[in-house]
């Protein structure tokens, strides 16, 4: 798949040069070595309106490699008219405690769960992040939102993923199904747990 790297005012430019029907990825350039620029959320709208994409996928918040992060205030980067927000955490996060280690913006996800720094992060804390308007599902607006549990890479993580995903099913109905993944398999989904419908 071919990367395009542009500065944003002739990023579209750039694009519209490299597209012949294929998948295409782009970023801004970064002043800093070996990284990438996000492409404001204006832009992102702005090309895929005038390259007529079919798809557009937006990595629209970074977690600086931890396993789980809640949004900054100016997060996550949408576009306005995004129609679907997978929001991710990974199971890993599960039943350890809450430190630098496994994540970003301790603060924040503190507010959002209620568990203090160093506490357990226990699938209830972790289903009131993917149900809460100021944790996952921050400015998702009327998208259709599908959280991803991901890293269910053994029985023990499908286990507090599986937890997870029944808690946040039933304390919202912003979504209805929850997928357990792990990328490191060929076939990536584990499980898609369902609301229980009545």
């Amino acid at each position: 798949m071919p990367v395009i790297r542009d500065n944003h005012d002739r990023l579209l430019q750039s694009l519209a040069r490299a597209v012949d029907g294929r998948c295409i990825a782009y970023t801004q350039q970064s002043c800093k070595r070996g990284r990438f620029a996000g492409v404001p959320a204006n832009v992102v709208q702005d090309i895929h309106e005038k390259l007529d994409f079919d798809v557009t996928f937006v990595k629209a918040d970074g977690a600086r490699n931890r396993l789980i992060k809640a949004p900054a205030q100016e997060e996550p980067q949408l576009p306005d008219k995004v129609t679907t927000v997978i929001a991710v955490v990974s199971a890993r996060a599960i039943n350890r405690p809450l430190d630098e280690r496994i994540a970003h913006r301790i603060e924040q996800i503190e507010r959002v769960t209620g568990v203090e720094r160093g506490g357990l992060l226990t699938p209830s804390h972790v289903a009131r992040l993917c149900t809460s308007e100021t944790g996952l599902l921050k400015d998702t607006g009327n998208a259709h939102v599908v959280p991803l549990i991901n890293m269910v890479d053994d029985e023990k993580t499908r286990g507090l993923a599986l937890a997870t995903a029944k808690e946040a099913l039933r304390t919202s109905k912003r979504f209805d199904r929850i997928v357990l993944a792990s990328m490191r398999r060929p076939d990536p989904i584990v499980e898609i747990v369902e609301r229980i419908r009545c």
